[in-house]
């Protein structure tokens, strides 16, 4: 699904670079905390005033684990549209509905769906026009069983919208989720929240053999019980020009693991080539929050190592190859489903 590239690239190559720190080093940054952030409605212990620290490797590491949680979000939304998927199939005279897995109501109609629990329900309601897919997902304490969280109870409202269009060999989309969701993890009694949403942008030319994918959020929140994580001002650009891909970001996450937030620029895009079996030929990740790490990449080390680590302006890692992490993400970027 093309939708997803941008993202995943940039996670998976900011994830596995995290993997790439050694030893650690000492510095403060010495910045005045900030304002709490008025965009985040969820951080009720005040997350977003402070700079989480990242000045070893231990928190280096815990940054990239903080932030490979935002995966949650993702999961959470997909495992319930997939059971909502069937609780459509099994619905009486709703073949048309689900012949394509989404939509085939008529504009503004609705389809009221029963949920495992008595007295739960779904309304979906189907805006779509032309090239436009717009699905609205109302669920009122509606129980549903997910593949990874097993069973929910939810409340609340997620929208997903899509224009697709093709001209000769180009294919272009742009789509938009937006989502407003409380429910239980009943396994657990855990409750969680998810607010915030998301937008992007697609372009691909087979025959050029080129694309371009945009991926923007300006706030995106989740607390489930006391673990809280937010993105703020995500951007994310990948393009792709035959066997080069390149890719970058700049967003702000906060976190409850953190204690505070770390800000993630790409001040030089890393760029990858799918043809070679190694490390990108170029590339800066800098995160910066009470210390500041760079991961640098082919000609951006200055060296003559693939990749060298920074904390705080000193080197504490280099790797000649990335044979040396183990690391898959440097053959190529993921496949797309």
């Amino acid at each position: 699904m093309l939708s997803h590239i941008p993202c995943k690239a940039v996670l998976v190559l900011l994830s596995a670079l995290g993997l790439a720190a050694c030893g650690g080093g000492g510095g403060s940054s010495g910045d005045d905390s900030p304002e709490p952030s008025s965009a985040l409605s969820l951080d009720n212990k005040g997350y977003s005033t402070r700079k989480a620290a990242l000045n070893q490797q231990a928190e280096y590491e815990r940054t990239m684990t903080a932030y490979e949680s935002t995966n949650a979000v993702a999961e959470l939304v997909n495992d319930v549209i997939d059971e909502v998927i069937d609780l459509i199939v099994e619905a009486e005279n709703s073949e048309a509905l689900a012949a394509d897995g989404v939509s085939a109501l008529a504009y503004n109609e609705s389809l009221d769906l029963a949920c495992e629990n008595d007295g739960g329900s779904l309304r979906i309601t189907d805006k779509s026009s032309g090239n436009m897919l717009e699905l609205r997902y109302v669920f009122t304490n509606c129980k549903l069983t997910t593949a990874k969280e097993g069973p929910l109870l939810l409340r609340g409202s997620y929208t997903y919208k899509r224009n697709d269009s093709t001209e000769g060999p180009i294919e272009s989309a742009n789509g938009s989720e937006a989502y407003d969701l409380t429910g239980t993890v009943l396994a657990s009694d855990t409750p969680f929240v998810l607010r915030g949403g998301n937008s992007w942008t697609e372009y691909v030319n087979a025959d050029a053999m080129q694309a371009n994918f945009t991926l923007r959020t300006d706030v995106m929140e989740f607390l489930k019980g006391s673990d809280y994580v937010a993105l703020e001002n995500y951007r994310s650009t990948t393009n792709i020009d035959e066997n080069l891909v390149s890719s970058s970001a700049e967003f702000r996450l906060t976190s409850s693991a953190l204690n505070g937030y770390v800000d993630y620029t790409t001040p030089t895009p890393v760029v990858v080539d799918l043809a070679l079996d190694g490390c990108p030929l170029q590339g800066i990740i800098r995160m910066d929050g009470d210390g500041v790490v760079e991961v640098r990449h082919g000609r951006d080390t200055g060296t003559s190592f693939d990749i060298v680590v920074e904390i705080n302006n000193n080197a504490v890692a280099s790797y000649e190859t990335c044979d040396a992490l183990d690391v898959e993400v440097y053959k190529g970027l993921p496949q797309t489903e």
